[in-house]
C-alpha cells in the first residue's frame, strides 16, 4: 500500500510540475503573441509609410518629367534667343559702321555747304558788281546816243550854214575838255578823243567827198550799238574805266577806233561841202 501511495504522490507532484510548466509556457506564448502583434502593427505602419513614399516618389518622378520637358523647351528658347542676340550684335556693329560713315559724309557735306555758301556770296558780289557795271554801261550808251544825236544835228546845221558852222565846230573842238578814247579807257592809258579825231582828219580830209557823210554816220551808229561794250561819256571828263566788258572785249578797240574815225570823217566831210 505504501508503494501505491508513493507512486500516487509522485504522480501528483509530476502533474503539478507539469501544470506549472504549462502555465509558464502559456505565459510565454502570450508574450510572444503580444510581440508578434506589436511587430505586425509596426510592419503595417511601415507598409503604409512605404506606400506613401512610393506615391511621393511617383509624384516626384512626374514633376521631374514635367520639369525636364520645360528644361528642353527653355533650352531651345535659349538657343533661339542666343542666335537672335548674336544677330542683333551683328546688326548693331553694322549700324555703328553706317553711323560712322554717315558722320563722315555729314562732315563732308557741311564742308561743301560752307564752300557753296562762300561761292554763293562771291556770286552775289559778282552779280552786284555786274549789275552796277551794267547800269554804268547803259548810262554811257545813253550818253553816247545823245552825243551822236547832237553831232548829227550839228552836222546838219554845218551842211546848211557852211563856213559859219566850221568856225562854230572849231570853237567847240578847242573849248571841250579832252576825251579818253575807248581803247585808252580799256587799257588804262591816257589819250584824248580830239587827238584821235585830228589824226583821222589829217589822213582823210583831202580825199573825202560830201556824199560820204550819209554812209559814215550809219556805220558809226552801228558800230556803237553792236561792238562797243564800254566807253566814256564825251559830255563829261572820264572818271573810271569798267573792268568787266562782257563778250565784246575782243572787238572793242577796233570798233571804238572805227566809231571815232567815222565820226571824224563824217564831221570833216561836211566841211568840204
Amino acid at each position: 500500500g505504501k508503494e501505491n501511495a508513493t507512486s500516487a504522490s509522485e504522480s501528483l507532484s509530476s502533474f503539478s510540475l507539469g501544470l506549472d510548466d504549462g502555465c509558464a509556457q502559456q505565459a510565454l506564448l502570450k508574450n510572444l503573441q503580444n510581440e508578434i502583434d506589436a511587430k505586425e502593427l509596426v510592419l503595417r505602419d511601415r507598409k503604409a509609410e512605404l506606400e506613401r513614399y512610393q506615391e511621393q516618389l511617383a509624384s516626384t518622378e512626374r514633376q521631374l518629367k514635367h520639369l525636364q520637358v520645360k528644361q528642353s523647351t527653355f533650352d531651345s528658347q535659349r538657343a533661339a534667343l542666343e542666335t537672335k542676340i548674336f544677330d542683333l550684335e551683328q546688326i548693331v556693329d553694322d549700324q555703328g559702321r553706317i553711323i560712322m560713315m554717315l558722320k563722315s559724309q555729314n562732315t563732308n557735306l557741311q564742308q561743301q555747304a560752307e564752300d557753296l555758301k562762300e561761292t554763293l556770296h562771291q556770286y552775289r558780289d559778282n552779280l552786284q558788281t555786274t549789275s552796277e557795271e551794267k547800269v554804268a554801261i547803259e548810262d554811257e550808251c545813253k550818253n553816247q546816243l545823245v552825243t551822236i544825236s547832237n553831232l548829227r544835228v550839228a552836222l546838219e546845221e554845218t551842211k546848211r550854214n557852211g563856213s559859219s558852222s566850221v568856225s562854230l565846230f572849231s570853237g567847240l573842238r578847242y573849248s571841250q575838255p579832252p576825251l579818253r578814247s575807248p581803247t585808252a579807257a580799256l587799257n588804262g592809258q591816257g589819250g584824248s578823243n580830239s587827238d584821235c579825231v585830228s589824226d583821222s582828219v589829217s589822213s582823210q580830209q583831202q580825199n573825202l567827198q560830201p556824199q560820204r557823210l550819209q554812209e559814215a554816220l550809219p556805220t558809226a551808229i552801228t558800230s556803237t550799238n553792236t561792238g562797243m561794250a564800254t566807253t566814256i561819256s564825251p559830255s563829261s571828263p572820264p572818271s573810271s574805266s569798267v573792268s568787266n566788258v562782257g563778250p565784246s572785249n575782243a572787238s572793242t578797240n577796233t570798233n571804238g577806233t572805227d566809231y571815232w574815225s567815222a565820226i571824224g570823217r563824217a564831221l570833216f566831210s561836211g566841211f568840204d561841202s
